[in-house]
């Protein structure tokens, strides 16, 4: 009985000194050494609702490993980062997905599932429009309270606009800004757009949105863009003019006047259109009544929808807290080219 006792003790002194990895830690760097983002996502997603020692590996694990691939690409409109391998059974690419499917990921407005986004902790949420459900890999638990790594209200509200309005996106090219998990750029390839480009300031952001594009099988690229950087703002006006400007939840209040200008310069004079969501009134004092103009005459306020129109109505039926500002790029050129 001592010998036992002794040999108990002897394991649980080796097990306490041993190195133990308790989040799937070497899985997980297989996956990103093969450079399949979603499987990597995967195991470390069952950890959520372990202790804390098992989220905190789960998030070094995670946050390490894309910084890893950032760095090997040189991350700046690299090659895709992701194993172009088989689709997954469940007809997608998301390995989260399949690994969970018993799990609810569905956002809705029809059934108010909508309303619990955004989902701070989850690392999948699955839009559902009316002609298809976009699955949404995200950060979640695994990058704790990261703007640009999940889906806000604004963002599913931009989502459902875009699928909802597939003419005014087919063949165009197009520009998001702050695009986070990508929800909207993927929506609008999905209606056939010519060419979508998706911009965040974060490159761990472009991991996700390029990860949520072949997992709903659509090409999005994918470019940094800080919009305080004069760098980034002339390389990316290199791309320019583009047909629509997308943009949900910029915080336009923080930088209205900034924010037309840029609109203004990106977008195809006499064409272009500019879609932005947010919170309702959030530039109220900002804009004219619809048909007035912005930035100079270089824009010009078409429409604001209310986001009762797509069913976003608070949890108590009131109305809804988001609005959708349409603004169209007029022939004018810059006053400063037309002093010349």
């Amino acid at each position: 009985l001592w010998l036992s006792y002794t040999a108990a003790a002897v394991a649980a002194v080796a097990a306490v000194s041993a190195p133990l990895t308790t989040c799937n830690e070497e899985l997980a760097r297989m996956a990103f050494a093969a450079g399949d983002v979603s499987l990597a996502r995967a195991e470390l997603a069952g950890f959520k609702d372990f202790g804390r020692a098992e989220r905190e590996c789960a998030s070094q694990v995670w946050k390490s490993g894309v910084a890893e691939l950032i760095a090997r690409d040189a991350w700046r409109g690299a090659a895709p980062l992701l194993h172009q391998g088989h689709r997954r059974r469940h007809g997608n690419d998301s390995a989260v997905w399949e690994r969970r499917a018993g799990v609810l990921c569905a956002a809705d407005a029809a059934d108010t599932s909508w309303l619990d986004i955004p989902r701070i902790q989850e690392v999948l949420v699955c839009v559902q429009t009316k002609e298809r459900q976009i699955i949404l890999e995200q950060d979640g638990f695994l990058r704790a309270f990261d703007m640009s790594s999940v889906l806000w209200p604004p963002g599913f509200f931009l989502t459902l606009w875009s699928a909802a309005n597939c003419p005014a996106l087919e063949g165009r090219r197009i520009l998001e800004l702050g695009a986070g998990v990508g929800a909207p750029s993927i929506a609008s390839a999905l209606c056939g757009a010519g060419s979508v480009l998706a911009t965040d300031k974060d490159a761990h952001a472009l991991v996700n949105i390029q990860t949520n594009a072949e997992i709903n099988g659509v090409s999005v690229r994918t470019e940094l863009f800080d919009w305080s950087s004069e760098a980034d703002t002339a390389a990316i006006m290199r791309g320019a003019p583009y047909d629509v400007v997308l943009g949900a939840g910029l915080a336009p209040h923080r930088w209205a006047e900034e924010l037309f200008n840029l609109l203004a310069r990106l977008l195809k004079p006499g064409t272009g259109k500019a879609y932005l969501t947010h919170g309702t009134d959030e530039i109220v004092e900002y804009l004219p009544t619809p048909g007035g103009e912005l930035a100079d005459g270089m824009l010009r306020l078409d429409e604001v929808i209310v986001g009762d129109r797509f069913g976003l109505q608070t949890r108590w039926g009131k109305a809804s807290e988001f609005e959708l500002v349409v603004l169209s790029r007029t022939p004018r050129a810059p006053r400063l080219l037309e002093d010349l």
